[in-house]
């Protein structure tokens, strides 16, 4: 099934293929299913051997495809989120896109890759739970396209800022 069914739910046309015969069904899924979790569709599978010839149950396991930008860790929703240099050096507000909309994060000065800022409960809400958290990765990406001016500004800058190797090990 696709990521965004997992997290949202919904329903999956399926194609079984029981006792020589294909059979479509529809199937139910709940909100917040992880993938490898299993779900049992009551009286659709193959009949059994007994004489009563009673349709068993069809134990369907969960698959969950990936998502192009966002990735799971439990409850929680993770997304690379680019920012500039400056972004990072100075901080900014910046606007990221959860599975619930679209939202401005504050990224604190002197923010580094990797970091993760949190939009609590905007990860994803199984039946009966309490909603995850939204975690913004921070991932600096630096200028591929300076011009002959961006080129020397940060070079002027470069003399300013301590190297952040300097004086500790393993740099030392």
């Amino acid at each position: 099934m696709t990521f965004l069914t997992a997290v949202h739910g919904g329903v999956e046309k399926l194609r079984v293929h029981n006792g020589g015969r294909e059979q479509s069904i529809d199937l139910t899924i709940p909100a917040g299913i992880e993938d490898g979790k299993k779900l049992r569709l009551r009286g659709k599978g193959a009949p059994s051997d007994s004489s009563s010839g009673q349709a068993g149950d069809l134990i369907i396991k969960v698959q969950v495809g990936k998502h192009p930008y966002y990735r799971r860790e439990g409850r929680n929703i993770l997304m690379d989120v680019p920012i500039s240099i400056t972004e990072a050096a100075l901080g900014a507000s910046i606007i990221v896109p959860t599975l619930k909309g679209e939202v401005t994060i504050k990224v604190p000065p002197g923010t580094s890759s990797g970091r993760k800022l949190r939009v609590p409960g905007h990860g994803i809400k199984p039946p009966d739970n309490p909603a995850g958290d939204f975690l913004a990765v921070i991932q600096i990406a630096a200028p591929t396209d300076l011009d002959d001016q961006g080129q020397a500004a940060l070079e002027d800058l470069a003399d300013k800022i301590k190297n952040p190797r300097t004086g500790s090990p393993p740099w030392a």
